[in-house]
């Protein structure tokens, strides 16, 4: 069980439909729910994503035959009971997602609220999301906006500086460096 967590709009739900539709295409079983009134309720749908906080309540995906993903209401969430649900099922996680946006990677005080689990010794692994940009070019004399990926060099640099950033909070909370895993990004 992974928890996918980060502030709203992060691209937690985003990230979690894609990975389900490359099980998917794969072959692979993808099975999407969502908890209402504490009871698991299977959907057929993919998880609700958008561009403002859309998550209002705690859903997921399990994957194949054992990987489940919890996609939550992002932390600092818009309503405080989306933060408590949050909190709530941090518990339950082998490991924990946190994805940070290109735009502002590594707000490490999101790191305060899982501070618990990792000191657990649960693996962290960084995801930087958003790591394209929006390009312009000039196609039969019109212009196409076109979705490009950030360079490696780029991408490579906010990888470092989220992973110190995120190194410098875990030692200020006392947490074992071993939990952390080296940033990705998509």
């Amino acid at each position: 069980v992974l928890l996918v967590f980060g502030k709203f709009n992060a691209g937690k739900s985003s990230l979690c439909n894609f990975l389900a539709e490359r099980f998917a295409a794969q072959g692979q079983p993808v099975r999407f729910f969502h908890l209402a009134d504490g009871a698991v309720v299977e959907s057929d749908e993919p998880l609700r994503e958008g561009a403002t906080e859309t998550t209002a309540r705690l859903q997921g995906l399990c994957l194949g035959t054992g990987l489940v993903l919890l996609d939550t209401p992002g932390l600092h969430s818009v309503t405080p009971e989306n933060a408590a649900l949050t909190q709530r099922f941090t518990e339950s996680a082998d490991g924990l997602l946190w994805l940070s946006s290109s735009t502002s990677p590594g707000q490490v005080q999101e790191l305060d609220e899982l501070a618990r689990e990792l000191r657990r010794n649960k693996p962290l692994l960084p995801v930087i999301t958003r790591s394209d940009l929006i390009e312009e070019d000039e196609v039969d004399g019109e212009i196409q906006k076109c979705l490009r990926n950030k360079t490696e060099a780029n991408r490579a640099l906010q990888e470092a500086d989220v992973q110190a950033r995120a190194q410098g909070k875990l030692r200020q909370l006392g947490i074992d460096l071993s939990v952390l895993r080296s940033p990705v990004s998509v």
